[in-house]
């Protein structure tokens, strides 16, 4: 027994000398970077980030959406008929589905999805045409079952109300909301 804790104290020592020459940090095993305006970002306010499989970073701002791929940025804007100014608070924001297909929408109500073979993004529906009158859209969601074209979309407008959207038929219902 007192063999077999001399051989462990051995190995501890033996880890405690060797670990700290083998884990030593230096700046340069990293490469830091800022992607900023001047290097093709669309705009300094960024409201959400995916990364895509292919492992490139799709950034919505207040200007549109842009894709990294770790040396370029392409700039990608959301058709609309509105002119929005600053003052209006247009925010857009990003989400994926379970087959990872991107998908942008903004406050306003329009939800796009990203079409790979056009390289652009595709106005899937206009919630204000829908539900009619005013509408802040918070969240989107869209469920594993879902497909591009006739998947669950679940929204959450203002706080307290969220709604059921399915692909093309323009179905909405009110579910019950938690108040907690």
């Amino acid at each position: 027994m007192k063999r077999l804790k001399s051989y462990i104290l051995f190995i501890l020592l033996l880890l405690v000398t060797v670990l700290p020459a083998q884990g030593h940090i230096s700046r340069n095993m990293f490469m830091i970077s800022n992607l900023n305006t001047d290097n093709g970002l669309s705009s300094s306010r960024v409201y959400s980030i995916v990364e895509a499989e292919d492992g490139a970073m799709w950034i919505s701002t207040k200007r549109g959406v842009d894709r990294y791929n770790g040396q370029l940025v392409s700039n990608y804007t959301l058709a609309t008929e509105m002119q929005y100014s600053d003052a209006s608070g247009r925010n857009i924001k990003l989400t994926q589905d379970y087959h990872r297909q991107i998908y942008a929408y903004d406050n306003k109500g329009k939800v796009y999805i990203y079409n790979k073979v056009k390289d652009t993004f595709v106005l899937r529906c206009n919630l204000l045409n829908i539900l009619g009158g005013s509408i802040v859209l918070n969240e989107l969601l869209v469920d594993e079952k879902g497909k591009a074209t006739s998947g669950w979309l679940w929204i959450k407008v203002f706080t307290a109300c969220q709604l059921l959207l399915t692909g093309r038929k323009s179905f909405a219902r009110k579910l019950k909301a938690d108040l907690y």
